[in-house]
């Protein structure tokens, strides 16, 4: 099963396209400096060359539109449609405090992590902007947060612990 795991910075979008049955890497790749003038966008599939190119990439839509057509092109050999995607994994930075686990995208985990901008103003927002962009190209797929502070938060001796 391919899942796409997508990590977007304030300037950049990381990503990895998974095998789960081995946990190999298929693709995974980097677009930074995105809004510059010059973006870095890079990509590395297994077996083939990497690729690194400089280019304008204006937002966290475009960035995704750009990973999507790398993975897709028929060239590359790495997927033949979006179907053959079977999840989606976000890393959030902040979760707030409504989930305890992992959960499903939908409207309310969107207005959750919109809720908690204010306790990761850097993060939140294009974390937000990239579960958006992939929700539009990978609509009838799982799309799953992982938020660092779950992790923290299950590390603690108790829910209440400060620093996690």
């Amino acid at each position: 099963m391919l899942v796409l795991v997508i990590n977007c910075g304030s300037s950049s979008v990381k990503y990895d396209l998974i095998e789960t049955s081995d946990n190999s890497d298929v693709c995974k790749g980097l677009i930074e400096r995105i809004g510059a003038v010059t973006s870095i966008v890079k990509h590395e599939a297994a077996g083939q060359k990497a690729t690194k190119d400089s280019r304008n990439i204006a937002n966290h839509v475009e960035a995704l539109k750009e990973i999507m057509g790398y993975l897709m092109n028929p060239e590359n050999k790495i997927i033949g449609s979006t179907s053959d995607i079977k999840a989606v994994g976000h890393r959030v930075v902040h979760g707030g405090e409504m989930f305890k686990d992992s959960v499903l995208i939908d409207d309310k985990v969107l207005e959750a992590i919109e809720q908690a901008i204010d306790l990761a103003p850097l993060h939140n927002p294009p974390n937000l902007k990239g579960i958006q962009a992939a929700l539009e190209y990978l609509p009838n797929v799982p799309h799953v947060p992982s938020c660092s502070t779950w992790s923290r938060r299950r590390n603690c001796r108790s829910t209440t612990c400060t620093p996690c």
